[in-house]
């Protein structure tokens, strides 16, 4: 069978900027970027893809869905959600669509180009000429064989970062509720910081020179 020349990415999103960026990524190389700012467009495209990027949230229509749909009509493509943020995304929907991971915004050009170029069968000197492109199977594997460095995990510190406040609220809501000991220290601590504070500004208010001559 001959070697396909030409890769081809598909990019499902609104955003046309986000477009923009992978296709940068690629601008000097053999591989086309498609655009569908929606799930008909999506649906439409007639070329065989060697990687799927699908946005989440997509218009108001489920992404997962349109995962699963253009894995069908993709049989070898791999494919991976472009998550808003980390409440965005659902990793059981995904891989149940047949997604291998996410790339979340905002996107990092040089992660991303990397991480591309292993499920576009580039070679470890960055030639993409006469290199065979991954199967499903070989995709999976590298998936797992990259584990530390895949998508789903890339931008670890800045989901913490994100996820982490969400969490903490959570949870201090639950204790507050159920715990009223770390209620009443919590209560105590605000009043004699509120005090400390307007005692401050009280301060300063009656330290401002007067206007009156």
């Amino acid at each position: 069978m001959p070697v396909k020349f030409t890769r081809d990415i598909l990019v499902v999103d609104e955003d046309y900027s986000i477009y923009e960026v992978i296709n940068n990524c690629f601008i000097h190389d053999n591989v086309m970027v498609h655009w569908a700012k929606n799930k008909s467009q999506a649906l439409n495209v007639k070329i065989d893809m060697n990687i799927i990027l699908c946005a989440t949230p997509l218009n108001g229509e489920d992404s997962y869905d349109l995962l699963a749909d253009l894995g069908h009509r993709h049989p070898n493509a791999a494919m991976f959600m472009l998550p808003l943020d980390y409440s965005s995304y659902n990793a059981f929907n995904a891989r149940n669509a047949g997604g291998l991971g996410a790339f979340f915004k905002p996107l990092r050009y040089a992660s991303l180009e990397s991480r591309l170029q292993e499920f576009l069968g580039y070679t470890t000197s960055g030639n993409l000429d006469q290199v065979s492109i991954p199967s499903r199977t070989e995709q999976i594997a590298k998936l797992i064989s990259f584990q530390t460095s895949s998508p789903i995990v890339e931008d670890i510190e800045g989901i913490v970062r994100e996820v982490l406040p969400v969490v903490v609220e959570q949870v201090l809501r639950i204790q507050l509720q159920n715990n009223s000991a770390l209620r009443e220290i919590i209560e105590r601590e605000v009043h004699e910081a509120l005090g400390k504070e307007i005692d401050s500004i009280l301060l300063n208010v009656s330290n401002k020179p007067s206007d009156k001559s």
